[in-house]
């Protein structure tokens, strides 16, 4: 389990790469900025989906330590997506959130990593 959800978290990490690539690309290129809205948005519902979802099966079955900080990696991805969903990438607010995803992302793969070094 703990390898499944440090690969959800490398997945969603992968698509905040490409999401700050789509960014970068819409200063030029205005479907580049309409596809950058509409990943944003995608991500920042799935993101929000999983949290969710998660939740509910944590209140059913409380599970083993990593289980608690995919939930809050989760949780705090999604709050880390502080701009509205169309918010273009040319704003700086949008870039902030991109790379506040980021960070928080990789803030708990850092932390499942070491956990799992102590089990």
């Amino acid at each position: 389990m703990l390898a499944e959800r440090t690969e959800e978290l490398r997945q969603f990490k992968a698509r905040a790469d490409a999401l700050q690539e789509l960014g970068r690309q819409a200063n030029s290129s205005p479907l580049a900025e309409q596809q950058a809205i509409t990943a944003y948005r995608d991500l920042k519902s799935e993101i929000d989906e999983r949290h969710q979802q998660h939740k509910r099966a944590m209140l059913a079955e409380p599970g083993a330590w990593f289980e608690s900080l995919f939930q809050n990696g989760l949780r705090k991805a999604h709050s880390a997506m502080k701009s509205p969903t169309q918010t273009s990438p040319k704003n700086p607010r949008w870039v902030s959130s991109v790379m506040d995803l980021r960070s928080e992302i990789d803030d708990h793969l850092a932390r499942l990593k070491k956990g799992s070094a102590h089990d």
